[in-house]
């Protein structure tokens, strides 16, 4: 562990007694042209261009890559090896700097998505916010979405936003209490909000909640 860049606790006041620092060399790989989900990087066994020295960002050069233009999208993998007892209870992957949204594959397979976004830079809206979360079956039930929002919310604020506004699909009435349980509020509704492939329709419930 001694070689691992910034190896302390990144919250010494809340030292976890079984953590891992997952800091060091990652495989990356910059997608402007966001392909890489059609190209297989997720896949095991896929190798991405380049790596990167975590937690450093890609515009530093200690991080080993120094690209300061502009990135649309990025990868980052690696392969970490965890026991049984390790993922007892409930095991949380912390991302930090994470910049509008991210998707995690776990093993190869989409396990969920999350982002913050603002809803403008105009004087008048620039207090607004939208945030959004989505996690597959296999990874519901686990009280991650709760997990999510709370820490999306935690971010809104420390960003200096007021509002927090997010949807809900028609039907997904699950996702809609935990929402009401954090003190969102159902402000609209808008029918045939989204179209399927099938061509049936799912209206859309539009919630808000002061931060």
């Amino acid at each position: 562990m001694s070689n691992i860049p910034r190896k302390e606790y990144p919250r010494p006041q809340f030292v976890r007694e079984n953590w891992m620092n997952l800091n060091g060399t990652w495989a990356f790989e910059i997608d402007n042209g966001r392909s890489g989900e059609a190209r297989g990087l997720q896949k095991v066994g896929t190798a991405l261009s380049g790596e990167i020295t975590v937690p450093f960002c890609p515009e530093s050069e200690i991080s080993g890559v120094q690209h300061t233009d502009f990135m649309y999208g990025v990868w980052y993998k690696r392969t970490v090896t965890v026991t049984e007892k390790q993922l007892k209870g409930r095991a949380v992957l912390h991302f930090g700097a994470v910049d509008y949204c991210a998707k995690v594959f776990v093993n190869g397979e989409l396990a969920g998505n999350c982002s913050l976004a603002s809803q403008g830079d105009k004087r008048r809206t620039k207090h607004r916010c939208c945030v959004s979360i989505a996690l597959y079956e296999k990874y519901c039930n686990l009280g991650l979405g709760r997990l999510l929002l709370n820490i999306l919310l935690g971010l809104a604020k420390q960003c200096g936003y007021t509002q927090a506004e997010l949807g809900v699909i028609e039907g997904n009435e699950r996702a809609k209490h935990v929402y009401e349980s954090l003190g969102f509020k159902e402000y609209g509704f808008l029918p045939n909000s989204l179209r399927y492939s099938d061509g049936t329709t799912r209206g859309e419930y539009f919630m808000v909640k002061e931060l």
